[in-house]
C-alpha cells in the first residue's frame, strides 16, 4: 500500500503536495490543476537543488514552508514504495497510514504495470494458493476520493480508500487474463513469492485483505469503477482521464 494524510479546506484551493513527482502524486497535481486549484510541490531538501519553493528534511525534522505562501490544504503522498523487499533498513522508512490505499491500478504505472508484461506473454497466474483477498482501487477513483476529502467535512480520520468489491488473486488473475485476451495458466508458487521478495511477498503478495470503504460508503461516494472488469476494461481500452 502507498501512504498518504489529507488536511483539506474550501472549494477553491491553495494545496501543498508531498510525493509530487510520484505515481499517484503527479496524477492528482495534474488532476488539481486542473480543477483551478494552485498546487505547490513540497521537495525534500537535498533534491530541490536551486529551484524556488517550500522543502522539508524529514530525517532532521526540518520543513521551509514561507515560500509556500498562505495554505488551505495539504496531500501527503510521499511515502516508501512498498513494492521493494522488507529490509530493516526500508522498513525502517515506512510511516503510519491515514488514507489507507488498496493495490492502485493504472496501465503505466504501480502494480498493474509490472504485472502486464508477463500477462500480455500468457505468463501471468495466481499466486501461491490464490485465495488471499486484495483490495484494489482504480487511480481515477483514488483521485476523486481526495478530491471528496479535500472538500468534505464529513470525511474525516482513517479513510480506506478501496473499491467496495475486494478479490481474491485468483479472481484478480482472471480478470486480468479475460481483459487481455490471454490465457494465465502459470501459478506462482508462495515458496517462489517468499524467496524473491521476503517479508513483503508474505504481508503483502500473499496474505489476505479483504477491506470495506465503510467511511465512504457512509458519505455516499460513488465509484466510477466498483468492479474489477470494468476497471480492467476502461484501463487496457481506453487512454487514461485523470482530470
Amino acid at each position: 500500500m502507498d501512504q498518504g494524510v489529507i488536511a483539506r479546506r474550501q472549494v477553491s484551493m491553495n494545496v501543498l503536495v508531498t510525493g509530487a513527482s510520484g505515481f499517484i502524486g503527479a496524477a492528482l497535481v495534474s488532476r488539481l490543476d486542473n480543477k483551478g486549484h494552485r498546487v505547490v510541490p513540497l521537495r525534500r531538501a537535498a533534491t530541490a537543488g536551486n529551484e524556488a519553493g517550500p522543502t522539508w528534511n524529514p530525517q532532521a525534522g526540518q520543513i521551509h514552508l514561507e515560500p509556500a505562501g498562505q495554505l488551505d490544504a495539504v496531500v501527503h503522498l510521499a511515502g516508501e514504495n512498498m513494492a521493494q523487499r522488507w529490509t530493516p533498513t526500508a522498513k525502517a522508512r515506512i510511516r503510519v497510514v491515514h488514507l489507507r490505499l488498496g493495490i492502485v491500478l493504472a496501465r503505466h504505472s504501480g502494480a498493474l504495470a509490472k504485472m502486464l508484461p508477463a500477462f500480455r506473454l500468457g505468463l501471468g497466474g495466481r499466486l501461491g494458493t490464490g485465495r488471499q483477498y486484495w483490495s484494489w482501487i482504480a487511480l481515477e477513483d483514488l483521485l476523486r476520493v481526495v478530491e471528496r476529502a479535500l472538500q468534505d467535512d464529513h470525511l474525516s480520520g482513517p479513510v480506506n480508500a478501496v473499491s467496495p468489491t475486494a478479490v481474491t488473486n485468483t479472481e484478480f488473475t482472471a480478470a486480468l487474463s479475460r481483459a487481455l485476451r490471454r490465457p494465465a495458466l502459470l501459478p506462482v508458487p508462495a515458496l517462489a513469492v517468499k524467496l524473491n521478495f521476503a517479508e513483503m511477498g508474505r504481508e503483502a503478495l500473499l496474505a489476505s485483505a479483504r477491506v470495506r470503504p465503510a467511511r465512504l460508503a457512509e458519505c455516499g461516494f460513488e465509484f466510477l469503477f466498483p468492479k474489477l472488469d470494468e476497471a480492467f476494461n476502461h484501463l487496457l481500452t481506453r487512454p487514461i482521464q485523470t482530470s
